[in-house]
């Protein structure tokens, strides 16, 4: 049988020869057999935590082959992952080439001293990862358009397909005289007048 062979590569390397990097647990693992008689592959989703490299997306869909042989990466659902994808043809694709790692799921970014399967999570990994961009979902709320910081333009009160209603101005002199006495209405246009030429001197 023919085994995988990868080149080797330090983690700079493999961090910058990736298009996206970041840590993930894998939520469903879809097997597609190839077609005659080809070797298949494997579709991982995994919903990110933390994004070192590309964009801070909250879920990721990789590809890799069905077998080690043909140097595919092994994901089991439920376990958090280091992944280091190449994009290739409008999707990410891995492999057991690329430095993918199986890592405690802790929620944090990496550290140095976190145990994992096999080694490989090295200060030098650590420091070629540099600092990554934490992902969290959108919550309903803010995604929701009623939601929306932005005031309404029409009234609540007032429906889309009636007008609105000209705000109310203050009672002019005349209108407000119309509403009282002739008697004191005479006397408070008296002394309206006298203010009014006060002011103009």
């Amino acid at each position: 049988a023919v085994a995988c062979s990868c080149a080797r590569l330090d983690p700079k390397e493999q961090v910058g020869q990736a298009d996206t990097v970041f840590l993930g647990t894998a939520v469903s693992v879809r097997a597609q057999p190839g077609s005659g008689g080809g070797t298949g592959l494997v579709t991982a989703a995994l919903r990110a935590d933390h994004v070192y490299k590309g964009r801070a997306d909250a879920e990721f869909e990789v590809v890799t082959p069905n077998h080690s042989a043909a140097c595919g990466y092994r994901f089991e659902r439920g376990g958090r992952y280091l992944v280091l994808a190449k994009a290739d043809g409008g999707r990410l694709t891995t492999s057991l080439c690329s430095g993918n790692l199986r890592v405690p799921d802790t929620g944090r970014p990496l550290r140095a001293d976190d145990e994992v399967e096999g080694g490989g999570l090295t200060d030098e990994l650590i420091e070629a990862l540099g600092t990554p961009k934490a992902v969290s979902a959108a919550s309903p709320a803010a995604s929701s358009p009623a939601s929306s910081a932005v005031p309404s333009a029409v009234p609540s009160s007032v429906s889309a397909g009636e007008p609105a209603a000209e705000p109310e101005r203050g009672i002019d002199v005349t209108g407000f005289l119309l509403l009282i006495s002739p008697a004191v209405a005479v006397a408070i246009l008296i002394l309206w007048l006298r203010l009014r030429d006060r002011r103009q001197r």
